[in-house]
C-alpha cells in the first residue's frame, strides 16, 4: 500500500492557482487521499486475506471486484472460468482447483480465448498486462509461462515372467564405465515395469522417450510398445485384479554404431489413450520389445538404458 499522503502522479491532482499548484503536484486534496487508500486497502486485503471458496455448478464468470485468490471445485465436471476483459483496472487471480476428480479448470478470456487449464489439485496466477491475460506457475515467458506436467519414475518393477534381463555395458574409459542396461530379446517378447506418477500435470497428451541401444547390430529396427495402467485417487482399479494393457508402439531403428544411444518416442494422446491418468496418481508404464512383430528385424538385444515422459505441449 502507498504512504499517504502520496506523491504518485498517478494519484494526485494539481490546482489551477499560482502558488498552490506546486503544492499540488505533490500533496492530494483530502477526498483524492481517501478514495486512493481505500482502494489501496481493498488490493492489500484481497491478496492477503481474502479467498473465495466455492463449488461450480455451471462456468464461473469473474470480474475485477472479485478477490484474488478463488479456490474453485469443479463440482463433478470440467467447468470454463473467464476472466474479465483486459484493462489497466485488473488485478492478478490466483486459482486453485480443488476437484476431488480429474475435472479441469479451463480458464478463459472474455471474448472466449483460451489462456491456460488448472487441473486437479493444482493451481496457477492470472496476471494482465491492461491487454492480455497470461498464466504463470513457474519461469518463461510468451503467452503462457505453465511448465508442462512429467512422469516421475518412482521404481524399476521386472515382471514374473518375460522379464527384460539386467546387463552392465562396459565403457571404453579408463576405469571402465559399467551402464546398467535392461535387454530385450530378439527371439521372444520381453517385458518391464516402472512405477511412476504424474505430477503437475495440465491435461494434455503425454510423450515418452525410451533411450536404448543394441548390444551389436548397426542395422534393422525395433518394435517397442508401451501401455499405461492407472490407479485412480476413488479407487476402483485392483491390482490383483488382471488388466488387458493397450499399447503404443514405435518402429525405431538401431543406430548405426551399436555404443551410439538411440532416443526413440511414444506418444499418448489424453484421456482413455492413456487409461485416463490424472494429476498425482500413480500408474504402472509397461514397456515390451515385440519381438513377434515382422517389423521388428533387428538382431541381438535392445539395450533399455532409460524411459522417460513429459506432457505433450
Amino acid at each position: 500500500m502507498p504512504n499517504f499522503p502520496t506523491t504518485d502522479p498517478a494519484l494526485t491532482t494539481s490546482l489551477a492557482d499560482g502558488v498552490d499548484d506546486v503544492l499540488a503536484t505533490h500533496i492530494n486534496d483530502p477526498d483524492a487521499e481517501i478514495n486512493a487508500m481505500g482502494a489501496a486497502v481493498r488490493r492489500t486485503a484481497a491478496i492477503a486475506s481474502i479467498a473465495n471458496t466455492e463449488t461450480l455448478a455451471g462456468s464461473k464468470t469473474l470480474t475485477n471486484n472479485d478477490i484474488f485468490l478463488q479456490y474453485l471445485d469443479p463440482g463433478g465436471a470440467g467447468r470454463n472460468v473467464y476472466l474479465p476483459a483486459a484493462s489497466t483496472d485488473n488485478y492478478a487471480f490466483f486459482i486453485v482447483n480443488t476437484a476431488d476428480a480429474a475435472e479441469t479448470l479451463t480458464v478463459l478470456t472474455s471474448s472466449s480465448d483460451s489462456v491456460d487449464t488448472v487441473a486437479q489439485n493444482e493451481a496457477k496466477i492470472f496476471v494482465s498486462n491492461g491487454t492480455t491475460w497470461r498464466s504463470h506457475s513457474g519461469g518463461g515467458g510468451g503467452t503462457t509461462t505453465t511448465d508442462p506436467g512429467f512422469v516421475r519414475v518412482l521404481k524399476t518393477m521386472p515382471t514374473s515372467s518375460d522379464a527384460a534381463t539386467i546387463d552392465f555395458r562396459a565403457g571404453g574409459s579408463t576405469p571402465g564405465e559399467q551402464v546398467m542396461v535392461y535387454d530385450f530379446d530378439a527371439a521372444s517378447i520381453e517385458y518391464m515395469d516402472f512405477l511412476c506418477r504424474l505430477e503437475e500435470y495440465g491435461g494434455n497428451g503425454l510423450t515418452f522417450t525410451i533411450a536404448w541401444s543394441a548390444t551389436s547390430a548397426t542395422s534393422g529396427n525395433v518394435v517397442w510398445q508401451l501401455a499405461i495402467r492407472a490407479f485412480p485417487a476413488a479407487g476402483g482399479e485392483d491390482v490383483d485384479v488382471s488388466h488387458t494393457y493397450d499399447y503404443n508402439s514405435v518402429t525405431a531403428a538401431a543406430p548405426s554404431t551399436s555404443g551410439d544411444v538411440a532416443y526413440s518416442t511414444i506418444t499418448f494422446t489424453a484421456g482413455a489413450d492413456m487409461d485416463s491418468w490424472a494429476n498425482a496418481e500413480l500408474a504402472i508404464l509397461r514397456l515390451r520389445r515385440n519381438a513377434s512383430s515382422s517389423d521388428d528385424t533387428m538382431t541381438g538385444d535392445a539395450e533399455l538404458w532409460w524411459i522417460s515422459g513429459r506432457e505433450t505441449t
